[in-house]
Protein backbone atom coordinates (compact mmCIF):
# COMPACT_ATOMS: atom_id res chain seq x y z
CA UNK A 1 0.00 0.00 0.00
CA UNK A 2 0.86 3.49 -0.15
CA UNK A 3 0.54 6.62 2.09
CA UNK A 4 -0.32 9.91 0.17
CA UNK A 5 -0.79 13.59 2.28
CA UNK A 6 -1.93 16.77 0.94
CA UNK A 7 -2.43 20.39 2.73
CA UNK A 8 -3.66 23.55 1.49
CA UNK A 9 -3.25 26.57 2.77
CA UNK A 10 -5.33 28.55 0.30
CA UNK A 11 -2.61 29.95 -2.05
CA UNK A 12 -0.92 26.73 -2.41
CA UNK A 13 -0.60 22.72 -1.90
CA UNK A 14 2.23 20.50 -0.20
CA UNK A 15 1.77 17.33 -1.35
CA UNK A 16 3.91 13.82 -0.27
CA UNK A 17 4.11 10.22 -0.95
CA UNK A 18 6.57 7.50 0.28
CA UNK A 19 8.41 6.12 -2.77
CA UNK A 20 7.65 2.31 -2.65
CA UNK A 21 4.72 0.49 -2.66
CA UNK A 22 3.90 -3.43 -1.12
CA UNK A 23 2.78 -6.13 -3.97
CA UNK A 24 1.57 -9.16 -0.89
CA UNK A 25 4.34 -8.41 1.78
CA UNK A 26 7.26 -7.45 -0.72
CA UNK A 27 8.12 -3.90 -0.54
CA UNK A 28 8.25 -2.56 -4.44
CA UNK A 29 10.80 0.84 -4.55
CA UNK A 30 10.66 3.78 -7.06
CA UNK A 31 7.32 4.45 -7.31
CA UNK A 32 5.65 7.42 -7.75
CA UNK A 33 2.24 7.90 -6.87
CA UNK A 34 0.85 10.86 -7.88
CA UNK A 35 0.13 11.87 -11.43
CA UNK A 36 -0.28 15.08 -13.01
CA UNK A 37 -2.75 16.01 -16.15
CA UNK A 38 -3.47 19.82 -16.74
CA UNK A 39 -3.89 21.75 -13.40
CA UNK A 40 -4.79 18.45 -11.61
CA UNK A 41 -2.79 16.29 -9.45
CA UNK A 42 -4.52 13.01 -8.27
CA UNK A 43 -2.85 11.13 -5.82
CA UNK A 44 -3.63 7.19 -5.77
CA UNK A 45 -3.92 4.65 -3.15
CA UNK A 46 -5.10 1.25 -3.98
CA UNK A 47 -4.33 -1.21 -6.93
CA UNK A 48 -1.31 -0.19 -9.24
CA UNK A 49 -3.70 -1.22 -12.60
CA UNK A 50 -5.99 1.71 -11.97
CA UNK A 51 -3.08 4.05 -11.58
CA UNK A 52 -1.38 2.84 -15.16
CA UNK A 53 -5.23 2.79 -16.67
CA UNK A 54 -5.34 6.75 -15.51
CA UNK A 55 -2.00 7.26 -17.02
CA UNK A 56 -3.27 5.74 -20.37
CA UNK A 57 -5.82 7.72 -20.61
CA UNK A 58 -4.10 10.75 -19.49
CA UNK A 59 -5.45 12.67 -22.46
CA UNK A 60 -8.84 11.82 -21.83
CA UNK A 61 -8.44 13.55 -18.10
CA UNK A 62 -7.01 16.95 -19.81
CA UNK A 63 -9.98 17.02 -21.93
CA UNK A 64 -12.21 16.95 -19.18
CA UNK A 65 -10.73 18.79 -16.22
CA UNK A 66 -12.71 21.82 -15.45
CA UNK A 67 -14.13 21.28 -12.14
CA UNK A 68 -13.29 18.25 -9.81
CA UNK A 69 -16.77 16.68 -9.99
CA UNK A 70 -15.99 16.48 -13.96
CA UNK A 71 -12.34 14.99 -13.65
CA UNK A 72 -13.95 12.30 -11.25
CA UNK A 73 -16.74 11.68 -13.74
CA UNK A 74 -14.29 11.23 -16.16
CA UNK A 75 -12.10 8.49 -13.99
CA UNK A 76 -15.32 6.82 -13.29
CA UNK A 77 -15.97 6.42 -17.29
CA UNK A 78 -12.50 5.58 -17.81
CA UNK A 79 -12.85 2.67 -15.04
CA UNK A 80 -15.97 1.16 -16.30
CA UNK A 81 -14.78 1.57 -19.86
CA UNK A 82 -12.17 -0.67 -18.65
CA UNK A 83 -14.14 -3.05 -16.71
CA UNK A 84 -12.80 -1.96 -13.33
CA UNK A 85 -14.99 -1.66 -10.68
CA UNK A 86 -16.96 -4.31 -8.14
CA UNK A 87 -20.50 -3.94 -7.03
CA UNK A 88 -21.76 -5.47 -3.99
CA UNK A 89 -25.18 -6.06 -2.92
CA UNK A 90 -25.20 -3.47 -0.16
CA UNK A 91 -24.12 -0.49 -1.77
CA UNK A 92 -26.10 1.45 -4.79
CA UNK A 93 -22.48 2.22 -6.08
CA UNK A 94 -19.41 0.35 -7.49
CA UNK A 95 -16.02 0.23 -5.79
CA UNK A 96 -12.80 0.78 -7.96
CA UNK A 97 -10.23 -0.43 -5.71
CA UNK A 98 -8.57 2.91 -5.12
CA UNK A 99 -8.97 6.10 -3.35
CA UNK A 100 -6.89 9.43 -3.93
CA UNK A 101 -6.19 13.40 -2.93
CA UNK A 102 -7.18 15.56 -6.11
CA UNK A 103 -5.20 18.68 -5.77
CA UNK A 104 -6.10 21.40 -8.68
CA UNK A 105 -3.27 24.29 -9.19
CA UNK A 106 -6.27 27.22 -7.59
CA UNK A 107 -5.03 25.38 -4.36
CA UNK A 108 -7.93 23.07 -3.82
CA UNK A 109 -8.15 19.86 -1.98
CA UNK A 110 -10.37 17.17 -2.39
CA UNK A 111 -10.82 13.38 -0.84
CA UNK A 112 -11.90 10.74 -3.03
CA UNK A 113 -13.06 7.58 -1.35
CA UNK A 114 -13.22 4.33 -3.24
CA UNK A 115 -15.93 4.87 -4.44
CA UNK A 116 -15.09 8.06 -6.31
CA UNK A 117 -17.03 10.06 -3.59
CA UNK A 118 -15.70 13.58 -3.78
CA UNK A 119 -15.43 15.83 -0.60
CA UNK A 120 -13.46 19.36 -0.43
CA UNK A 121 -11.25 19.04 2.15
CA UNK A 122 -11.13 23.09 3.86
CA UNK A 123 -7.59 24.76 4.07
CA UNK A 124 -5.24 24.30 7.03
CA UNK A 125 -6.53 20.49 7.65
CA UNK A 126 -3.94 17.91 6.19
CA UNK A 127 -5.90 15.01 4.36
CA UNK A 128 -4.15 11.72 3.65
CA UNK A 129 -5.00 8.38 2.28
CA UNK A 130 -3.43 4.79 2.15
CA UNK A 131 -2.38 1.92 4.26
CA UNK A 132 -1.08 4.43 6.91
CA UNK A 133 -3.81 7.24 6.78
CA UNK A 134 -4.23 7.16 10.80
CA UNK A 135 -0.59 7.63 11.74
CA UNK A 136 -0.58 10.44 8.70
CA UNK A 137 -3.56 12.12 10.59
CA UNK A 138 -2.51 11.33 14.01
CA UNK A 139 0.84 12.77 13.62
CA UNK A 140 -0.25 15.66 12.51
CA UNK A 141 -2.17 16.32 15.47
CA UNK A 142 0.34 15.62 17.49
CA UNK A 143 2.73 18.09 15.94
CA UNK A 144 0.23 20.97 15.83
CA UNK A 145 -0.44 20.37 19.80
CA UNK A 146 3.26 20.51 20.10
CA UNK A 147 3.76 23.32 17.96
CA UNK A 148 0.82 25.25 16.46
CA UNK A 149 3.52 27.36 14.00
CA UNK A 150 4.58 24.30 12.25
CA UNK A 151 4.49 25.59 8.49
CA UNK A 152 2.78 23.10 5.98
CA UNK A 153 6.11 21.23 4.28
CA UNK A 154 6.87 20.48 7.67
CA UNK A 155 3.46 18.88 8.58
CA UNK A 156 3.65 17.10 5.41
CA UNK A 157 6.68 15.71 5.96
CA UNK A 158 5.94 14.53 9.13
CA UNK A 159 2.69 12.99 8.51
CA UNK A 160 4.46 10.99 5.68
CA UNK A 161 6.84 10.01 8.01
CA UNK A 162 5.42 8.99 10.18
CA UNK A 163 3.06 6.31 7.93
CA UNK A 164 5.79 5.37 6.56
CA UNK A 165 8.00 4.73 10.30
CA UNK A 166 4.65 2.96 11.51
CA UNK A 167 3.12 1.23 8.63
CA UNK A 168 4.79 -1.76 7.42
CA UNK A 169 2.67 -1.60 4.16
CA UNK A 170 4.25 2.38 3.53
CA UNK A 171 7.66 1.17 2.57
CA UNK A 172 10.50 3.94 1.07
CA UNK A 173 11.31 7.28 1.90
CA UNK A 174 9.26 10.46 2.04
CA UNK A 175 9.26 12.45 -1.01
CA UNK A 176 7.54 16.05 -0.09
CA UNK A 177 6.71 18.47 -3.44
CA UNK A 178 4.84 22.20 -3.71
CA UNK A 179 2.09 21.65 -6.05
CA UNK A 180 1.36 25.06 -6.59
Amino acid sequence: MTIITALSDGKSVWVGYNNACTVGDTPIFEQHHWIYFGDWGLGLSGGGRQKNILEWNIAKLEKHSKTPLTVVNTIRNIFQDEGVSKTDSNSATPSFGMSGILVNKDAGVWDVDHRLALAKIQNNKLRARGSGIDYALGADFAALAIDPQLNHQQRVRIATEAAISCDSYCPGEAIISQFV
